[in-house]
């Protein structure tokens, strides 16, 4: 994620605390509200929980790639274990692996992709359609697979554009910037057989995510802050510089939960669900 170094509220705080609460609700949904893949077909109403969390998902990859970071410090490992080691116990499959190892492989492989890919549109070219092609299989060993990379590398490219610009050309650069975007749309679409105004709802809202993140640099807003409550202040600030721990303690609280439900089966494990 793209971190900021003040104690002030900033933009990103906002952005990343919507993100925050925009995972919550996909996460209730996946838990407690699943629809399976044979309901699907009639746009059930449950879907809107799911339908609701992928407008945070660009949030995640996208700040990975355009942050300076590539922090792979004990705290993202030891979160990333905790969430597998809660697959097991509560007799969840254990791949995909979740999203913070996804992170993590992204963080290993960014800077080479970019380094290999970013010299020629043709390499370009190749690298988004091979990504986009390992999509299917890459996302049954982790969380999103090819396409958390892509979401990633887009924001690789969009941090710095004033490189890449003058070899890719402008028009090459938006058909690319579009292309990644129609691409996580039409994906999310399928691989949650989402119809009619939950498909216009979730290409909307996607779209509108991407934009928001490209045109949102990370900026103190003093005006706003002063406008607000200091309660208000104070925990947007906090959701959105401790998603790493809101994102393991509230998963292990809900795989936890549907256990005790009966949705899973203790220690009942399977290697890919």
């Amino acid at each position: 994620m793209t971190k900021v170094h003040t104690n002030r509220l900033t933009n990103y705080d906002l952005i990343k605390a919507a993100a925050v609460l925009i995972m919550v609700t996909d996460h209730v949904g996946a838990y407690f509200f699943p629809v399976h893949s044979y309901d699907a077909h009639l746009n059930s109403s449950d879907l809107w929980w799911r339908a609701v969390g992928r407008l945070g998902l660009p949030v995640w990859f996208f700040l990975v790639g355009h942050s300076r970071s590539r922090d792979l410090s004990p705290p993202i490992w030891i979160g990333a274990t905790l969430l597998l080691v809660g697959n097991i116990v509560t007799g969840m499959s254990l791949l995909p692996l979740n999203a913070l190892f996804s992170i993590i492989f992204i963080r290993l492989v960014l800077d080479v992709l970019a380094r290999t890919l970013l010299v020629s549109r043709t390499r370009v070219s190749l690298g988004v359609v091979l990504l986009v092609t390992l999509e299917f299989p890459s996302n049954g060993l982790f969380e999103y697979g090819s396409l958390g990379l892509l979401m990633a590398l887009m924001g690789f490219v969009w941090r710095h554009r004033a490189q890449v610009l003058p070899m890719l050309g402008n028009a090459y650069f938006i058909g690319l910037i579009a292309f990644i975007v129609a691409t996580c749309v039409a994906r999310q679409i399928v691989a949650f057989h989402f119809h009619g105004m939950q498909a216009a709802f979730v290409a909307l809202g996607l779209v509108s995510s991407f934009v928001l993140l490209m045109r949102s640099p990370v900026r103190e807003i003093p005006r706003f802050e002063a406008e607000v409550s200091r309660s208000f202040a104070s925990t947007a600030r906090w959701l959105g510089r401790r998603t790493l721990e809101i994102y393991v303690v509230h998963l292990l609280t809900f795989k936890l939960i549907a256990a005790l439900v009966g949705q899973h089966n203790w220690f009942d494990w399977r290697w890919i669900g």
